[in-house]
């Protein structure tokens, strides 16, 4: 029995741990990239979802997949969120 690799998974926070980004893309393509890596996993979960409602789905185990990377997605965007703001709320309590 062999067993194959797994294909198809995208780290969801690839876009933090890519080396490859150049300096003068900075913190704002990275924002950038994540939030546009959780709006593709939020129209995946969507149609997903609408897939399962209306019985159109074959593979139950990759819809279920794809909604819980959605999810993932989500809580991912809103810790970033929460750091931000933290941050910003951290340089305006700065004494000049």
């Amino acid at each position: 029995m062999s067993i194959d690799a797994v294909s198809g998974i995208q780290n969801p926070i690839g876009t933090l741990t890519n080396s490859t980004k150049s300096a003068s893309e900075g913190f704002q393509g990275i924002l950038k990239d994540a939030v546009d890596n959780y709006v593709q996993n939020a129209q995946v979960d969507n149609k997903d979802t609408q897939d399962l409602l209306t019985g159109d789905v074959n593979d139950l185990h990759t819809s279920m997949i794809d909604m819980e990377k959605a999810g993932l997605s989500l809580q991912f965007m809103m810790q970033v969120r929460n750091k931000v703001l933290e941050a910003y709320n951290e340089v305006m309590r700065m004494q000049v």
